[in-house]
């Protein structure tokens, strides 16, 4: 019979008897190679111990190769030469060794929270990592500890720890990735709230490939290579062509208006089989609403504001309908948005009562609500797999005609999603059958013309926010043009003058932070942060109240919280008892906690949105006929959306809304000015303005920003409520 063979894989023998012959006869004994030199006894058992511990530690630096090279997004392949921690970092490559006696040894690569540094530095990553928040903060080491909150306790944003894990990068030698994961590595960090958590996200991160067959599949890239140099102390990086590298794109006018928009090719058998849940308007819409949905085989729920929704629900928001319920629409949708968010796709409408064509044309003189704009197109931002879209109607329509439209709007197969990101998308409007959406076209200023505004000596102009950032900016600026009165609000209360002759001596933070260590008074961060805070903030309050005199105006500084509206509601009655007039106001006041939405409180929520939404609705209330002009300060967030600000955004879509709405009525001219990004001093951080930077955004220069508000009020058409001024084109940040 024939003889039976054996495989294993790689090798063919027969299983009884002799090989063929011909056959490759295995090696049963080692190979012994007489080395030239033949060591003593002594000699040959030290070099046995040597060989076998450099064996162990090829085994264990060959697991963490494996890991390494996927990360860098390499192959490792099969047979490949075992190498060092130094080659996956991109160090020189390491010789094969020639015997066991002989190899170099291997450096071993860093275990998270218990490895060493490169160059076989002994020191933990914790340690390192504590080192360089140390450097990046001054503060010593022993003042620091994993469990400090890194914004509240050492002032470390999302961006600052981009920074800080591309330094840590460098000195553990992992080198760095692609950059185009930088967005979801911000995402993930906003959430992280201590160092001990940045460890633990180190650790998860790089220990997150799966093995798949003989392939090893790379983990999300630890940070981009683009990781932005170290600055020293912390003031303000240069603006954008500062540096010379390239030209910084001009500062440019946008008017933002409305144009025709095609109707939904839908059908409202899309809807059919989905669950629905609306927000009671309480004026009828939401029950014909429901009806039309029943028709169209979807399962509708009427609920009570503030009802949590349930998983697998489109949600439906009409609280805007029904503004005298006593709920604030942006706050609403910003609870079912977050609740939404992260459970699944879905789709989620929102409904205004602007008049149809997103606050131009709303009748009668009551306060406009808007912010949900400005909310969803965060959301379609952060969150691309829900469907938004917000939709303005004329609630003098009939809830039957209102609730067709609903229904062609929410079955539109091209709600803002993953494949439809386009901001424009998000925010329609109708309006005598009439559809519209969102246009912004250049417009340039004629500065030849005539001015429009001209103030006097006795003249009164009130500015919220005026004594800090871009509003003193625009304000001295004014004030060099048209010496006047100048009643400036902020709720800085009034510096007494510096005496303490060293403490005037450190001139940035980082002084501040040196001299408050030496001194020994304060024992924690968060306390000397907030000491930098204050002393600051008085500095800047000081300075700009002398330049704002030497300018020519008369000016007085109140210390009043505009989130309250009684007290300063108070402050313009008293101004009017005092002045018999009120010229123009200015409101300029704005707070920044930026966070994904994911992260962000209600209360956090609260206190963004209402800084500039309760303020100017005051205003609106308490500004009496006669005024010249009032200037909202807004922001390009609210007319395109931006990550991490849905609550500024929805602030200043609110601000934008009232602008086109009181346009007229209020003062003879009342615009929103949208403002891309400031550098060098306006609500932009250090690390936020290299982030502009990279992504290829102008920032306006102070100087010339504050020019261009002037120019606004004294060349700018009456007719335009709204604006947007900005270096460069808004589709940069599309």
């Amino acid at each position: 019979r024939n003889t039976d063979w054996l495989v294993d894989g790689y090798r063919a023998r027969p299983a009884h008897g002799p090989l063929p012959p011909g056959a490759m006869h295995p090696v049963t004994q080692p190979v012994v190679r007489t080395p030239v030199g033949v060591p003593s006894a002594a000699e040959a058992e030290r070099e046995q111990v040597v060989g076998q511990y450099l064996d162990t530690m090829r085994k264990l630096v060959e697991s963490q190769r494996e890991v390494m090279l996927a990360y860098l997004g390499a192959s490792p392949g099969a047979g490949a030469p075992a190498a060092s921690a130094e080659d996956a970092a991109g160090g020189p490559a390491r010789q094969p060794a020639a015997s066991p006696a002989e190899p170099e040894a291997p450096r071993p690569a860093a275990a998270v929270g218990a490895g060493t540094g490169p160059g076989g530095d002994d020191e933990p990553i914790d340690e390192l990592l504590l080192g360089i928040v140390s450097e990046r903060t001054g503060y010593p080491l022993e003042m620091l500890d994993l469990d400090l909150d890194l914004e509240a306790d050492l002032s470390i944003d999302s961006i600052k720890r981009i920074e800080i894990l591309g330094l840590l990068g460098e000195r553990i030698g992992l080198g760095s990735a692609d950059t185009a994961d930088r967005d979801a590595i911000i995402e993930e960090l906003a959430a992280v709230r201590t160092l001990r958590g940045i460890l633990t996200w180190l650790d998860e991160r790089l220990s997150g490939e799966e093995d798949v067959g003989d392939e090893v599949t790379a983990p999300t890239p630890l940070w981009p290579s683009e990781a932005p140099a170290a600055v020293e102390g912390d003031g303000p990086s240069p603006v954008a062509g500062e540096t010379g590298e390239g030209t910084p794109p001009p500062l440019l006018r946008f008017v933002v208006d409305v144009e025709p928009a095609a109707r939904p090719d839908a059908s409202p058998r899309a809807l059919r089989g989905r669950r629905i849940m609306l927000a009671d308007d309480g004026a009828g819409v939401a029950r014909a609403l429901a009806a039309r949905l029943a028709e169209a085989g979807a399962e509708a729920r009427i609920v009570e504001p503030g009802t949590p929704p349930e998983n697998g629900e489109d949600l439906v928001d009409l609280t805007a309908l029904a503004p005298g319920r006593g709920v604030e629409p942006a706050r609403h949708l910003f609870g079912w948005a977050r609740a939404a968010a992260g459970v699944g796709p879905r789709r989620l409408l929102a409904a205004t009562g602007l008049g149809g064509g997103l606050g131009g044309s709303v009748a009668g003189t009551g306060i406009p609500v808007g912010g949900p704009a400005g909310l969803l197109k965060t959301v379609a931002r952060e969150r691309p797999e829900m469907r938004v879209r917000v939709v303005d109607l004329d609630p003098a329509d009939p809830p039957e005609r209102l609730a067709e439209v609903l229904v062609t709007e929410l079955a539109d197969p091209d709600l803002a999603g993953p494949d439809r990101p386009g901001a424009s998308d998000v925010e329609v409007g109708w309006r005598s059958g009439v559809r519209v959406r969102q246009a912004l076209r250049p417009a340039p200023l004629d500065r030849e013309a005539p001015p429009r505004l001209a103030l006097d000596a006795e003249s009164v102009v009130l500015v919220t926010g005026g004594a800090r950032g871009i509003a003193a900016r625009a304000a001295r600026a004014l004030m060099q043009v048209h010496p006047c009165r100048l009643e400036l609000v902020g709720r800085t209360p009034l510096p007494a003058p510096e005496t303490d002759a060293e403490l005037a001596s450190a001139t940035d933070r980082a002084a501040l932070r040196r001299l408050l260590l030496a001194r020994g008074e304060l024992r924690s961060p968060r306390d000397i942060e907030a000491a930098c805070d204050r002393i600051l903030a008085g500095r800047e309050v000081r300075a700009n109240l002398e330049a704002l005199a030497q300018a020519g105006a008369t000016v007085r500084y109140h210390a009043v919280d505009v989130r309250d509206a009684e007290a300063f509601g108070q402050l313009i009655d008293r101004l009017y008892e005092e002045h018999g007039r009120i010229d123009g106001v200015v409101h300029a006041a704005g707070v920044l906690e930026d966070r994904l939405l994911s992260q962000k409180t209600a209360d956090s929520f609260d206190r963004v949105f209402d800084t500039k939404v309760v303020g100017a609705r005051v205003i609106a209330r308490h500004l009496r006929p006669g005024a010249r002009f009032v200037v909202f300060f807004g922001s390009v967030s609210g007319v395109l959306g931006n990550r991490g600000q849905v609550d500024y955004a929805a602030a200043n879509d609110a601000l934008d809304k009232l602008a086109r709405v009181l346009n007229g009525r209020l003062a003879e001219r009342v615009v929103s000015i949208d403002w891309g990004p400031w550098g060098g001093g306006g609500m932009v951080s250090p690390e936020l303005e290299r982030e502009y930077r990279r992504r290829g955004v102008g920032l306006i220069d102070p100087d010339a920003g504050a020019r261009a508000f002037v120019d606004e009020l004294l060349y700018g058409d009456a007719a335009d409520a709204q604006v947007l001024w900005m270096c460069g084109s808004p589709e940069s940040l599309v």
